[in-house]
């Protein structure tokens, strides 16, 4: 009994309880501690932690978990790793034994295909340890990291200082949520004096305003309990491909005003938005960053989608380098989570001139392309259960003015089953009898709109609602994604 005593009082000296100088500094930052960030993220006495008796490498230091706190809880019932740095002990920098602890979680990971969450706040590597045998070279934690994007979700949330290897981390991930005074560098204010001699403070070398004005930061969230709820939300998003749906926060009739008729009159697309997709789901990524591109993870009748909208507001929603960065950039993510893609299309096309040359536009403009034509989503449906769509340039749902109205159509190309490509044709089978713009398979022309005030332009934002639920039919079509056209009368 002894033995399990002394092992119970080492646990809980471990909490924060018996550091109250630790915790009190990290409130009057207006900060969590690295276990409370843990114990909102995850479900209540769901995290187990790993390696909670380690100790720094270095004789005569010593810190509680070596400054990294790494385990496995849930979220809503499922399975994630968690890795949180603690700044309260040598500024969470990175040792051996960090490293050694980082590895192990990133094995787990890998093995059972764990998402990920990493408070990536730290000052980058310990220079005590950096002379320890061959630390340099035996430090895999990048490697591995990397090899799980594109596998499981990766999320990186910045409640601080994240600079060194915490920043290379934090880049690794699919997305990164940064709180207000968070600062971010490749190297932190004491290596680029010594490196460039310029004297400078982690706010003046990367202040959070910064990235997410450059694009590297996705979501600047007001607080740490933001940030914890943002990456919860794209979570779920991307782990719950279906729930119950809700209604849009905007009434979709809305939507037959929300596009003017002339192409000379700006909106923002985020009205359109607004009627169209889940109230309360929608999670837009680098919205600061080419805001002629929206970007955004959202869910339409509970089935979760990626948004790619231009912005009229901006720059008349033409595309340029970082719109096409930004899009291409989105289009992959989706692609990795197989989440099919809703595009709102309202753009005179790419920017012209010797400035968008400068630009490098021609490289940069072909991006979307090259990500659109390898986007793939599974397909969740019945009888062709395993088939895996493909989308293709030609695979969208159009609405274009008919003679008497507007029409939708509709045309995606699937791999089948044994990889042959082919195009999915509409087959008239007693299940497809049905309105063919409410059951849509392969190539479908939809019914003109025969509804009073239909036969404008302006309909197509109403149109826009009905054609985007193609994504909704998920048990009766392998569709990854359409493409709803919002354009309107040019001069």
């Amino acid at each position: 009994m002894d033995d399990v005593d002394a092992l119970e009082r080492a646990r809980a000296a471990l909490g924060d309880a018996e550091r109250p100088d630790a915790v009190a500094k990290a409130h009057a930052r207006g900060h969590l501690t690295a276990r409370e960030r843990i114990a909102a993220l995850v479900d209540a006495g769901s995290f187990v932690e790993h390696g909670a008796f380690a100790r720094p490498a270095t004789p005569g230091l010593d810190g509680p978990a070596d400054g990294i706190i790494v385990g496995a809880g849930t979220i809503g019932g499922r399975p994630c790793a968690v890795v949180s740095y603690d700044y309260s002990v040598y500024a969470g920098t990175q040792g051996v034994v960090s490293h050694a602890k980082l590895d192990h979680i990133l094995e787990l990971a890998r093995k059972h295909r764990w998402p990920m969450v990493v408070f990536a706040e730290g000052a980058g590597a310990r220079a005590q340890e950096m002379g320890l045998g061959n630390y340099g070279r035996r430090v895999m934690s990048f490697a591995g990291l990397a090899k799980l994007s594109g596998v499981v979700p990766l999320i990186a949330i910045v409640p601080g200082r994240s600079f060194g290897g915490h920043a290379a981390l934090a880049g690794l991930c699919d997305v990164i949520v940064a709180t207000p005074d968070a600062a971010m560098g490749i190297a932190g204010p004491p290596f680029v004096k010594v490196s460039t001699g310029q004297d400078v403070t982690a706010d003046q070398l990367g202040p959070a305003s910064l990235h997410e004005e450059v694009g590297a930061v996705d979501v600047l969230a007001r607080d740490d309990a933001d940030a914890i709820e943002v990456a919860r939300a794209y979570f779920e998003l991307t782990s719950w491909p279906l729930v119950a749906p809700e209604a849009p926060r905007v009434d979709p009739i809305t939507l037959r005003s929300a596009v003017p008729t002339s192409s000379r009159h700006a909106y923002d697309v985020r009205t359109v938005l607004a009627a169209v997709v889940d109230a309360g789901s929608d999670l837009e990524l680098r919205p600061r960053w080419a805001a002629n591109m929206v970007t955004a993870l959202a869910r339409i009748d509970g089935r979760s989608v990626g948004i790619v909208a231009n912005n009229p507001a901006v720059l008349a929603g033409a595309m340029d380098r970082d719109a096409s960065d930004k899009m291409a950039r989105f289009v992959q993510l989706c692609d990795v989570h197989r989440i099919p893609i809703v595009f709102l299309a309202d753009t005179p096309g790419f920017l012209v001139g010797p400035d968008a040359e400068r630009s490098a536009l021609v490289r940069h403009s072909s991006r979307p392309i090259l990500a659109l034509a390898r986007h793939r989503a599974d397909h969740a449906g019945g009888a062709a259960q395993g088939v895996r769509s493909r989308l293709l340039l030609d695979g969208h749902a159009t609405l274009r003015p008919g003679a008497d109205g507007c029409v939708a159509h509709r045309r995606v190309r699937v791999d089948g089953p044994r990889g042959g490509r082919r195009d999915q044709r509409y087959r008239r089978s007693r299940a497809a009898r049905r309105p063919r713009d409410e059951h849509v398979r392969g190539e479908v022309r939809g019914r003109r709109c025969d509804r009073p005030g239909m036969h404008t332009p302006v309909a197509r934002g109403y149109l826009a609602a009905r054609a985007a639920r193609v994504v909704r039919r998920v048990e009766s079509q392998p569709a990854v994604g359409c493409m709803v056209m919002l354009a309107r009368d040019h001069p």
